[in-house]
């Protein structure tokens, strides 16, 4: 469709004896038109609604064209509307990744905007983040977050070295730990960053021993709610560093249960042995739910109110202990659990 229209622009302005704009020869791909008109006179920060001739040829990608127009004085700092927004002709660059382009408008005097790293850092191409640098871009936060979750570990390097700081609650850590890029933890944490509960708690549900160890080292009472979750999914060896590392055993989790109410909850026997032993307790009650029912005796309607839940850990757990199975493995398999965590509750003294 594209080639179509520039088929019948070119055939009208050749019956209409018009010479095409500097713009239309750019969006041509002409460049022998656009060297031609320049060396005629032609205005090189020629605009349209869309924006300047630069902004046309930065958006064509177009290395060569573009070098002609800077070096005919084009401004390297206008803005264009190539697409649903205003953006400098940097930006645009940037975000199509060329780095000859980017080269050509920096050394042209392009200034950088605030999300100019951001846009570099996705790329991953730390030539242009270098060049960046040097023309004076500032890197925010969300620029070494980027690099942090993309991986790009140079790039990483390069920006706390410039003096970006991993500052406590940056997102860069919780970025790089939920992709678990390992050496870049290690970079952040050497630097000063902190791990919050969210990065310690993801780490904890995915069992990721390793990457816990070292989160939780920056921040032991951002790991309580990480207890809290491998508590409640069985992830033993988790609880086993997060314990070891001094981590409260009866921290209160967000629901105010506690570790062992979320291991018991989900029927973990080993981790409920295991924080019964490192001194768990529980004085919690499950919660007391009423309801008002509706039931059709013959041709009358009865009301009922129904109470239920109220039940100590242990009281909870041997009606679960006690009920029928009805035959399926799943509950069955669930009954069992239960029957060995009311052992267990009993033997440490909880009931």
């Amino acid at each position: 469709m594209k080639a179509k229209s520039v088929l019948v622009s070119v055939l009208f302005l050749t019956f209409c004896g018009c010479t095409p704009s500097l713009i239309t020869r750019i969006e041509e791909g002409d460049v022998d038109g656009v060297k031609a008109a320049l060396e005629s006179g032609a205005d090189s920060n020629e605009r349209d609604k869309k924006g300047s001739a630069l902004a046309h040829a930065v958006s064509a990608n177009n290395e060569k064209i573009v070098k002609m127009l800077l070096e005919a004085k084009a401004d390297p700092n206008t803005s264009s509307r190539m697409s649903w927004t205003y953006t400098s002709v940097l930006d645009e660059a940037l975000s199509l990744g060329t780095k000859a382009i980017v080269k050509y408008l920096i050394e042209a005097g392009a200034r950088p905007s605030r999300t100019a790293l951001y846009r570099a850092s996705k790329t991953g191409d730390i030539d242009i983040v270098k060049l960046l640098l040097a023309a004076g871009a500032i890197a925010g936060s969300d620029a070494l977050s980027e690099s942090a979750s993309k991986g790009h570990i140079d790039i990483v390097k390069l920006f706390l070295a410039a003096g970006l700081g991993a500052k406590p609650g940056s997102d860069a850590l919780s970025e790089s730990a939920s992709k678990r890029h390992i050496e870049i933890v290690k970079l952040l944490l050497a630097a000063g960053a902190i791990a919050g509960s969210d990065a310690v708690c993801e780490a904890a549900s995915k069992g990721d021993v390793d990457l816990v160890k070292l989160l939780v080292a920056s921040n032991t009472k951002a790991s309580s709610h990480a207890l809290c979750e491998a508590s409640s999914r069985g992830q033993f060896d988790v609880v086993k560093v997060l314990l070891k590392a001094g981590v409260n055993v009866n921290s209160k989790c967000d629901d105010h249960q506690n570790p062992l109410v979320e291991a018991v909850v989900g029927e973990q026997v080993d981790v409920v042995d295991l924080l019964l032993s490192k001194g768990a307790k529980s004085d919690y009650r499950f919660p007391t739910m009423e309801v008002d029912r509706t039931y059709r005796l013959g041709e009358k309607e009865v009301q009922q109110h129904e109470v239920s839940g109220g039940e100590t850990l242990y009281e909870y757990v041997t009606m679960r202990a006690e009920q029928s199975t009805g035959g399926y493995p799943s509950l069955e398999k669930s009954r069992r659990a239960f029957t060995r965590i009311a052992e267990l509750l009993k033997k440490y003294g909880i009931k």
